[in-house]
Formats: C-alpha cells, sequence, structure tokens
C-alpha cells in the first residue's frame, strides 16, 4: 500500500489535492426531520382546531381562570409558529440557505419548549416538583427536537451552506 506523504507542511494530505467539498448528510438529516417535525405539528394543530374540543367549551362556559384562556391561545400559537417555522425552514435548507438553518433552529426550540411546558408549568404555577414519570416523558418527547436542533446548528451544515455559496 502506498502512502501519500506532503512534500512541505500545508499540503493536503490526499493525492488528488485541491479543495475538497463538504458533505450535506447532516443537513439533509436536519432538513427532513424538520419537515416530518412541521408536518406533525400542523396536522395536530388541525385536528385540535378541527374537533369539538372541550377546552373551547370550558373556555366559553366562562369556567377558567384567566391564565388557562391566555396560555391555550399562547400553546395554539407556539405550535402554529414552530410548524410554520420547521415547514419553510426545511425547504430552505435543502436549498443552502442560512436563513433555513436559522428557521430550523428556531423552530425546533420552540419544539422543545412546547414539549416541556407541562414540566414548566407544574414548577411555575404549583410550585412543586413535577411527578417523574411526567417529567421523563416530557424528555423523551424532547429528543426529537433536540436532535434536529442538534443537527441543524452543526459546524458541518454551516460550512455545507457555505460551500454550496462558493463560485
Amino acid at each position: 500500500m502506498t502512502t501519500f506523504l506532503p512534500a512541505y507542511p500545508g499540503q493536503p494530505l490526499h493525492p488528488q489535492g485541491g479543495y475538497h467539498r463538504p458533505g450535506g448528510g447532516t443537513a439533509y438529516t436536519a432538513a427532513f426531520l424538520a419537515l416530518a417535525g412541521g408536518v406533525w405539528n400542523t396536522l395536530g394543530l388541525y385536528e385540535f382546531l378541527r374537533t369539538d374540543n372541550l377546552v373551547f367549551a370550558v373556555i366559553e362556559d366562562g369556567r377558567t381562570p384567566g391564565w388557562a384562556d391566555s396560555t391555550l391561545v399562547a400553546m395554539i400559537g407556539a405550535i402554529a409558529l414552530s410548524a410554520f417555522f420547521l415547514l419553510v425552514g426545511s425547504l430552505l435548507l435543502a436549498g443552502r440557505r442560512r436563513a433555513g438553518r436559522s428557521m430550523v433552529i428556531v423552530g425546533a426550540l420552540l419544539g422543545v419548549l412546547i414539549t416541556l411546558a407541562p414540566v414548566l408549568a407544574v414548577v411555575v404555577l404549583f410550585d412543586q416538583i413535577p411527578n417523574s414519570d411526567l417529567a421523563y416523558a416530557s424528555a423523551f418527547a424532547a429528543s426529537p427536537w433536540l436532535l434536529v436542533l442538534l443537527l441543524a446548528s452543526w459546524g458541518s451544515t454551516g460550512r455545507w451552506i457555505a460551500a454550496g455559496r462558493r463560485p
């Protein structure tokens, strides 16, 4: 087996030399998972708003405290915003746009916050440590969002986007 040794420092170690274009594996994986997450959020939001939901009936009766109404509206808005950022961001990321990477990161962060909201609500509103089952279930449910966040924010994704912009 022949080994190629550099003749001087700074010379590439592979025999072809020249510029090595980064692959887009992490970026395409992040874009695909973000697209799937955006579709999941959109379908869940559609199903929630389509059905005659008990939550809306209780709000119309006026039997809820004031903070519950605004919390429900905020959660619906956060889910819709997350779905938008993930859907549009995944398409832009697959097209090597920096804005797509940023949108996927923001959408994944919103997904993590939405998923961990029940645990945070128990801690903040009721000043109690939540049941360990709820905490574990929320952490497990947040793991796909964390994976999308990790893949989109890795340096190789940024290098792949930057490589597509070079002439």
